[in-house]
């Protein structure tokens, strides 16, 4: 069984205050958002009440995660409720990625034709440069590949986030996520980019029976076709172009329906290519969308694999009773995850992409 451990410290300082055994926990972690609950109770062994109380203080303490001596979750104390005669402390917390939405633009930010992830990171570094700010590492400045300009005025009162997924969310946007990592008695937060995406190419396999324990399967034709159009950079006839076509369906006399997906800022027909390609795995018309829920210390065991990763997906049950061609193909976008507990064995539910 995995050992799974709580650790509490002062989010301006980063110092660790004191690590607390916590029940009912439950978190979640996606590109640029996660939550966290679970419960405390007074009174315990070895553990003066005034001390728990001061190390899990909302807004002031952070709370790392660790599963096998591996950060797996990183956030903020964001609410905290006491029930006085079961002498419960129940909280719930926020990811670190959440806190450009707790603080407004302040000064004037003006880019022109700037590296978006340039952008990306002069926002952090403009918000982080107040002393009582949340402080990360941001990763080295990037080689231009796509610009944008920015013009936000003090008076808007904008929070940093908005304008931050004005960025990341369009369709020409990026991957982001921050990494929490110990290093010796401390932990480090690190800012880290991918653009279009991050992840790993490299399949990460799951089966069903085996490392599922359950799955859910929706089929629908949203976004799905027989004709995958990938749109570039450009408008009209100089828009960059790339079409696949999944021939077995056509051949199988499959009616033809067309969908597109958008890299605005992909002017390389090569790389169009590769990222249509891609894309039109999981937007073949038949291909389901899967919500998996994994054992978490059966391989591949959780915390080895990330967000973004391929994930290759086998089953074999009365729905699907070929096992060689019943594959699910997908990138993970999310995942919940539940340390064991006396109500049920450790898991994880997965999200992949396609799922809203």
């Amino acid at each position: 069984m995995a050992k799974v451990t709580y650790v509490f410290g002062d989010v301006l300082t980063g110092a660790v205050i004191d690590e607390i055994p916590l029940q009912g926990v439950s978190m979640t972690r996606g590109f640029g958002q996660g939550e966290f609950r679970g419960s405390f109770q007074l009174d315990q062994t070895g553990k003066s009440n005034s001390d728990l109380i001061a190390a899990t203080e909302q807004g002031r303490s952070y709370v790392i995660c660790e599963r096998d001596n591996q950060p797996i979750w990183g956030g903020f104390v964001w609410t905290r409720t006491y029930q006085s005669q079961a002498k419960i402390f129940q909280l719930y917390c926020r990811a670190f990625e959440h806190y450009p939405e707790y603080r407004f633009v302040r000064s004037d930010i003006l880019q022109t034709d700037v590296e978006q992830r340039n952008i990306f990171r002069t926002l952090w570094s403009t918000m982080m440069a107040d002393p009582n700010s949340l402080q990360i590492d941001l990763p080295a400045s990037f080689s231009t590949i796509i610009t944008k300009s920015l013009d936000i005025k003090a008076f808007e009162f904008k929070t940093y986030r908005e304008v931050m997924d004005t960025i990341t969310n369009g369709d020409d946007g990026f991957d982001w996520t921050i990494d929490v990592a110990r290093v010796g008695g401390a932990y480090t937060r690190t800012l880290r980019i991918g653009y279009p995406t991050l992840g790993s190419v490299e399949s990460v396999v799951f089966d069903y029976p085996g490392s599922v324990l359950n799955y859910w399967q929706n089929g629908s034709m949203a976004q799905h076709g027989t004709n995958i159009f990938g749109l570039g950079s450009g408008e009209g006839s100089t828009m960059v172009t790339q079409e696949v076509i999944h021939s077995d369906l056509i051949s199988s006399r499959f009616p033809r329906y067309d969908t597109s997906i958008s890299f605005k800022g992909i002017s390389d027909p090569t790389q169009l290519t590769s990222l249509t390609t891609q894309a039109a795995i999981i937007r073949k018309a038949g291909v389901p969308v899967i919500t998996a829920e994994v054992k978490g210390n059966l391989e591949p065991v959780f915390g080895g694999y990330g967000l973004g990763d391929a994930a290759k997906v086998y089953f074999v049950d009365p729905s699907h009773p070929e096992p060689s061609t019943q594959l699910f193909t997908s990138r993970i976008l999310g995942w919940e995850y539940y340390p064991s507990s006396d109500d049920h064995v450790e898991f994880a539910r997965l999200a992949f992409e396609g799922e809203d």
